[in-house]
């Protein structure tokens, strides 16, 4: 079912006073951005990304109502287990983590922070739980590891690497209210039919700051690394190797056929006009360490109109196989081999399929169709 207006007005509403909570920062130093977009992911972004003297913090932002428990590295919502929506915290934190290749992984720290009244302080695994009521406070009382000029440099860094939705907002007071969902989408189309003229703008400045300012080679390594995270297309069946990183063990991937497949449960009829297409995936973990397949991997079909498709998450059972869980662990020496479906318009022939893999800066494989 489709999340309702109330539900889209409820997240803006949230989001908008972590925005608000945030605001006295800037003034003591600190950098503050909202609504970016999650390096090397097409589908999702990040709620708030704040740079300060005790380091870089990645802020989701939820209205979860309900029992709350927060212990022995778990998070429970009236009883039951959200661990997605750590494993989402922690691969956002990880991906801004790889655009900041001079900080060390400590410094960038993942929160979830709750639309509440009541201050909350827990860790649940390496995220920080908090409240809109204690959010600030508990930034600013961690230990101190950035000076002034390593603010501005990370900061910079991040603006240079990151596509924002919005610009960095600073609210002008606590108590003006951000824009609700459709006010927001409607600034967002504006600012992007202003990117054109208003960027060649902010380019030319930023060449002039530059050029009288001695900064680290932060911002180009991190360049580097985004121009590089595409691979070229190979043939479907060809084995491709990701390399590791630090967060996430080296992997040989492989999608074997692409072809059309018929649902059998767990899935409503195939909507007129599409198709149905079903991927065989491999995936081959030669590492040393797990890697969990989740929110910080996505695949993705597209037309030869350079429109992406992503999955339809709706079915469970297939003609062609067993569908690839939401969640699942590869161990080292593992090898997993699944269905990923995807309902495309009948009219649109498909060009490529696409792999993004996480944690961290994805790095995307590419296979050629027909």
């Amino acid at each position: 079912m489709l999340p309702s207006a109330e539900t889209f007005d409820r997240r803006a509403e949230c989001v908008g006073g972590t925005a608000r909570a945030l605001a006295e920062l800037p003034a003591q130093g600190w950098r503050v951005f909202h609504d970016l977009r999650w390096p090397g992911r097409r589908y999702a972004n990040i709620d708030h990304l704040v740079v300060g003297p005790t380091g870089v913090f990645v802020i989701d932002t939820q209205a979860w109502s309900g029992d709350l428990e927060v212990g022995d590295g778990v998070l429970r919502l009236d009883g039951r287990r959200r661990d997605r929506s750590l494993l989402a915290a922690t691969d956002a934190a990880a991906a801004l983590a790889e655009l900041l290749p001079g900080l060390d992984a400590g410094e960038v720290n993942a929160v979830l922070c709750l639309d509440r009244d009541e201050p909350v302080f827990g860790w649940a695994g390496d995220v920080m739980v908090c409240s809109l009521a204690n959010l600030v406070t508990l930034l600013k009382s961690r230990p101190s590891l950035l000076d002034a000029a390593s603010v501005a440099h990370t900061a910079h860094a991040l603006s240079r690497s990151l596509i924002a939705a919005t610009q960095p907002v600073v609210p002008s007071s606590p108590r003006e209210r951000l824009p609700q969902g459709l006010q927001r989408s409607v600034a967002s189309k504006k600012r992007k039919n202003l990117r054109w003229s208003v960027g060649s703008i902010l380019a030319l400045t930023l060449v002039s700051v530059l050029a009288l300012t001695v900064l680290p080679d932060i911002a180009s390594q991190a360049g580097d690394q985004a121009r590089a995270r595409i691979q070229p297309a190979v043939a479907l069946g060809k084995t491709v190797t990701v390399p590791g990183n630090p967060l996430r063990p080296e992997l040989r991937l492989s999608v074997e056929r692409l072809g059309s497949t018929r649902p059998i449960t767990g899935r409503r009829s195939v909507a007129p006009g599409h198709r149905s297409y079903a991927a065989q995936v491999v995936v081959h973990n030669v590492g040393t360490g797990s890697w969990t397949v989740g929110r910080s991997t996505e695949f993705t079909l597209v037309d030869e109109s350079h429109t992406s498709h992503p999955p339809d998450p709706q079915s469970t059972r297939l003609t062609a196989g067993s569908v690839f869980p939401p969640v699942m662990v590869v161990k080292p020496g593992a090898t997993r081999r699944g269905v990923v479906l995807f309902d495309v318009p009948s009219a649109q022939k498909i060009a490529t399929i696409q792999i993004s893999v996480g944690p961290g800066l994805a790095k995307t494989v590419r296979w050629s169709v027909g």
